[in-house]
């Protein structure tokens, strides 16, 4: 017993002589601290003050973004370069990642993807990349101010309100209105309540929108609740009572207090 207790006194010692290893980013030439940090499948994003965006992690499709398959046990550049004759931003002011892919918003309001591009995630109806190319979006969308990612899909918020997404379009991630399995090719979201949005969220596969008065809408699968209380109803298709698969209208969120402000006012 002794002389396991010394065992564990000399190791615990040995790691404060030691120290705790801490992982640091590094180009030897500043940059400044990390602002944003975000994690995929397997790999790890991060947007420093100079607006860089490096990762570390599994690679094999390219969603690290540096122009190679090769896993990085150290953070390497995510690369943005010319693309289809447009200049890549000065710097990158939010950073997304979801499962294999990665994308970067620029202080131009541009957006950049990087890495599986199977359903469409990317934005443009290519392979995989291992360098960015740049999302192109409708005539008229403005400049892009918010981005998330899903599992293997993608969203976007322009300046004006409007949610765009593109990818993978199971569970109707894409609206009610949009009835292609996937979509390579960035579509704004349909929905009458789906205006003045001010913050978006992307989910596993389902998606949340802030809108400027407060309320909060959601689509997309529904197997686990995570839309909100919409159930089937007898002769819908399932189980009565239980949550519908999917809620491909964006509606708003009802919450408790809600409920209760209603009751107060109708009084």
């Amino acid at each position: 017993m002794k002389r396991k207790s010394l065992s564990i006194l000399l190791t615990i010692l040995l790691i404060f002589a030691i120290g705790v290893p801490v992982l640091t980013i590094s180009t030897g030439c500043g940059g400044g601290n990390p602002v944003q940090v975000v994690t995929g499948f397997a790999h790890t994003i991060v947007l420093r003050e100079d607006g860089t965006v490096w990762g570390w992690g599994r690679n094999e499709e390219g969603q690290l973004g540096n122009g190679n398959r090769n896993n990085q046990f150290r953070p390497v550049r995510f690369r943005l370069e010319e693309f289809q004759g447009y200049a890549p931003p000065e710097r990158v002011v939010q950073v997304a990642s979801h499962k294999i892919h990665t994308m970067a918003l620029g202080d131009d309001g541009s957006v950049w993807a990087g890495g599986w591009n199977q359903e469409g995630q990317l934005g443009a109806p290519v392979g995989c990349r291992l360098i960015p190319l740049r999302v192109p979006f409708p005539v008229g969308t403005g400049r892009i101010v918010d981005i998330d990612a899903g599992m293997l899909f993608s969203i976007a918020l322009s300046e004006n309100g409007y949610v765009y997404g593109w990818g993978r379009n199971r569970h109707e991630i894409m609206g009610s209105f949009t009835n292609i399995n996937d979509l390579a090719r960035a579509t704004r979201i349909q929905g009458y309540e789906l205006r003045n949005i001010t913050q978006i969220s992307a989910g596993h596969e389902h998606v949340l929108a802030l809108r400027n008065d407060g309320v909060v809408l959601a689509w997309g699968r529904n197997r686990n609740g995570q839309v909100g209380p919409h159930v089937y109803l007898p002769g819908q298709g399932g189980p009565p009572g239980r949550p519908t698969s999917e809620v491909g209208l964006p509606v708003p969120v009802e919450f408790p207090i809600t409920k209760l402000l209603i009751k107060y006012r109708q009084l």
